[in-house]
């Protein structure tokens, strides 16, 4: 089963799904983006915002941690070998995304994609 583990600041959580909910989730979180605005715009401007609603209550938590699974999946590989988007690779690849920096408009972020092949044999 596909896993994502996302690490912003202080905070870190992982996210396993199916693919099919992985695409439930991100065609869900763009719907609600889509009515404030540009979709991409509404989830970056959120993933700015999210450390304070990471440490709110645990709803508002939930919430961003939907929100910042949401903006991971569509994120770029950032890999010329593997072009596209993480959904895209979720049959075979787990990710590990940390957020290094979101703020004022330029969000940076590291990705590391593994075959899940490779890290179920190295356990």
């Amino acid at each position: 089963m596909p896993e994502i583990r996302i690490t912003y600041g202080k905070h870190a959580f992982s996210w396993t799904a199916t693919e099919e909910e992985a695409a439930g989730l991100l065609a869900y979180q763009r719907e609600r983006a889509t009515q404030l605005g540009d979709p991409d715009a509404v989830l970056n401007t959120m993933v700015e915002h999210a450390p304070a609603l990471l440490d709110g209550n645990p709803n508002e938590k939930g919430c961003a941690m939907e929100m910042l699974t949401a903006w991971a999946l569509n994120l770029s590989t950032q890999q010329p070998e593997r072009p596209g988007r993480v959904i895209d690779y979720l049959p075979a690849y787990d990710f590990a995304i940390t957020i290094e920096q979101a703020a004022k408009g330029v969000i940076r972020a590291a990705l590391e994609a593994k075959l899940r092949d490779e890290i179920a044999g190295s356990a």
